[in-house]
């Protein structure tokens, strides 16, 4: 029995010491991204006279600082897998799901930008990627927020 609660005892110290590292380190993890504000989970027209263009964006209030990354789903990953085709040449499926080969493509334009290539859409990726663009009514390329 002696040994038993030795190995208790132990087991017990090893988890308090395991749990303070890790909990540290959470603790003091800064966000990644802190101004992005939710799930790109829709989309938003940005317009201007005679023109606009479609990017990914929170449903609930259509703030394009918002983020995607592998297995998201929905418009917003829609919108985003138009735009690495078209302004990118990417060659991916537009299906609304968020998986390899569009986080291959989201890299290859983030490089290609020169923001961060982590294949995360966030704040950097909303303002340096390019959007499809709409002037007249035509298709008339592509252009970013900057």
């Amino acid at each position: 029995m002696r040994k038993f609660s030795k190995k208790i005892k132990m087991l017990a110290v090893a988890g308090s010491l395991a749990a303070s590292v890790l909990g540290g380190a959470v603790a003091t993890a800064p966000a990644a991204n802190a101004a992005v504000q939710g799930h790109c989970n829709g989309n938003a027209t940005r317009s201007w006279p005679g023109g606009y263009m479609v990017m990914p964006a929170t449903r609930w209030d259509g703030s394009v600082l918002c983020w995607m990354d592998y297995g998201s789903t929905g418009a917003g990953v829609w919108a985003l897998q138009r735009d690495l085709k078209k302004c990118y040449g990417a060659k991916i499926e537009v299906d609304e799901v968020f998986g390899r080969d569009t986080r291959t493509a989201l890299i290859a334009a983030q490089t290609k930008e020169g923001i961060t290539a982590d294949g995360l859409y966030g704040e950097q990726s909303a303002m340096h990627l390019k959007h499809q663009l709409v002037i007249n009514g035509e298709i008339a390329g592509c252009g970013s927020r900057q």
